[in-house]
């Protein structure tokens, strides 16, 4: 009996590992886990490199997106103006032009220019009036030339609206949005809307600065390509043009590239 209680004693001990062999495999198995110095810093160049070649993009779709949503948003408050005034008897068309039989060939008074500003701030809740000399409402006393602010849709040239828009009064409304009303040179027919306001970026034909139209049946439309001069191309563009961007904001309603590149307008057009 004894002998047998020995024999199981040695088979006991034989079969059991000797003590701190199962600690040093452990430790083994943890050096063969862990990553060494320059596997890490291998690994965090990679994401580095990876995170420099896809940022840029996501920054450009989230910026494009934020305009996209700005511009419907914009497209939206001039309808439902131009809604309201014809509700209040005002027809947007001839209660601001001049010289009606002969239009576009006269030149339209100020007053009417004053009288369509200070309707479109009666119809929008919480805008104002500002000086567009000095640009108070975003800039405070600061002086700005919108003949040099505003840039082509190509952004190599300054933008054709210093003639074309009615500088002296512009709207702010409560968003930060901004529009000027057309000029006295043939233009008393469109709206000029920067979709964020002058004080952000890019401040551009085609981006933020869109150009609509007042109809002579009264209705808001996006202003038309008509032609080289007012192109909205990348690819066809009339290089050196000031007005090249104007006749975007048609595209951008219908979110259609016009270049036919592949893309929509505010994803895959706009660079």
């Amino acid at each position: 009996m004894l002998y047998h209680n020995f024999e199981n004693t040695k088979k006991l001990y034989a079969f059991t590992p000797a003590e701190g062999v199962m600690h040093v495999i452990h430790s083994d198995n943890i050096r063969r886990a862990a990553f060494t110095l320059a596997e890490v810093l291998i690994t965090l160049g990679i994401i580095g490199v990876v995170a420099a070649m896809t940022m840029p993009v996501l920054i450009h779709k989230y910026q494009m997106k934020a305009l996209e949503s700005q511009f419907k948003k914009a497209y939206s408050v001039i309808q439902n103006v131009n809604l309201m005034m014809k509700a209040n008897d005002i027809d947007p068309w001839e209660s601001y032009q001049a010289g009606l039989a002969s239009y576009p060939d006269t030149i339209r008074d100020e007053a009417s220019a004053i009288k369509q500003v200070e309707d479109f701030v009666r119809f929008t809740k919480g805008s104002h009036i500002c000086d567009g000399h000095y640009y108070e409402c975003t800039y405070g006393e600061r002086w700005i030339d919108q003949s040099q602010y505003y840039k082509t849709l190509d952004g190599k040239n300054n933008a054709h609206i210093d003639a074309d828009a009615y500088l002296k009064k512009i709207i702010q409304l409560a968003d930060g949005s901004t529009v000027w009303v057309g000029g006295l040179n043939y233009f008393s027919d469109r709206y000029y809307y920067d979709i964020n306001g002058t004080g952000k970026g890019p401040n551009r034909l085609g981006y933020d600065l869109h150009v609509f139209t007042i109809n002579k049946n009264g209705s808001i439309q996006p202003y038309v390509d008509n032609g080289n001069i007012n192109k909205c191309s990348f690819i066809e563009a009339a290089h050196g043009s000031d007005y090249l961007g104007f006749g975007c904001t048609y595209y951008a309603v219908a979110n259609i590239n016009p270049d036919g590149t592949g893309g929509t307008y505010w994803n895959g057009f706009l660079k």
